[in-house]
């Protein structure tokens, strides 16, 4: 029986050498699936926002400890409240969420989390058919270890800037973050069922509304430092 040629030969077995490790990768994401199946997009979509009020509700808090000024106070409390509501009306969809937490030099912890909620487990995302544990990346957890990391730095920054100034730099922050907030929701949005779609919608309005009020707000500031310095 003659010999096939060589380059016949070399492209079966790459080819066999290619199904079986199609075959090990489906091997791992079968056990991943069993082990711990995959988020739904609407808890995924549910989770990411959550994370952002929770670290609204951190940095607001801050404010109520280190601000001077009685109108950005009140402003952080309006906005603890709200976030706290959203975050509320998200569980349905979200499930309990893992609080981002921070202590800060002083030892104050600030936290995210809905006042007396439990500390839920954390369920890794499942990203591209494959767990953390199965060497994806649990994209949720990130976003909340980017938050924390956040708002440890703006922890750190005021302690180092306090007075007027410092209280201008939050509340122009927050003008920020909320129209961020609402074109990432935006966004979100367009991948979400129409439940949860309905939902986001307040999440979108009440993050313009944030933004507004801070707009005010900082004009209102503004106006009285320039009036302080003449």
């Amino acid at each position: 029986m003659p010999q096939r040629p060589f380059a016949a030969r070399r492209a079966e077995a790459i080819n066999a050498r290619a199904q079986a490790v199609d075959a090990r990768a489906e091997a791992v994401n079968a056990r991943a699936t069993t082990t711990r199946p995959a988020m739904s997009v609407d808890r995924t979509i549910a989770n990411c926002i959550a994370i952002s009020n929770q670290e609204e509700i951190a940095l607001a808090r801050l404010a109520t400890n280190l601000a001077e000024n009685p109108k950005v106070q009140k402003l952080a409390e309006a906005m603890i409240k709200s976030h706290e509501q959203y975050l509320g009306e998200l569980k349905a969809f979200s499930g309990d969420v893992a609080a981002i937490k921070i202590r800060s030099e002083d030892e104050t912890v600030l936290t995210g989390e809905l006042d007396g909620a439990p500390q839920p487990v954390r369920h890794p995302v499942t990203l591209f058919g494959m767990t953390k544990e199965a060497g994806g990346l649990d994209f949720l957890q990130v976003k909340r270890e980017i938050a924390e990391k956040c708002v440890q730095s703006a922890d750190a920054m005021w302690k180092k800037e306090r007075g007027a100034q410092a209280d201008e730099c939050f509340v122009g922050t927050q003008i920020v973050m909320h129209y961020q907030m609402a074109d990432a929701q935006e966004v979100l949005r367009n991948h979400a069922s129409p439940a949860l779609q309905a939902v986001i919608d307040k999440g979108i309005k009440t993050a313009k509304e944030h933004a507004t009020h801070a707009e005010a707000l900082m004009k209102e500031l503004e106006n009285a430092h320039n009036k302080s310095s003449n």
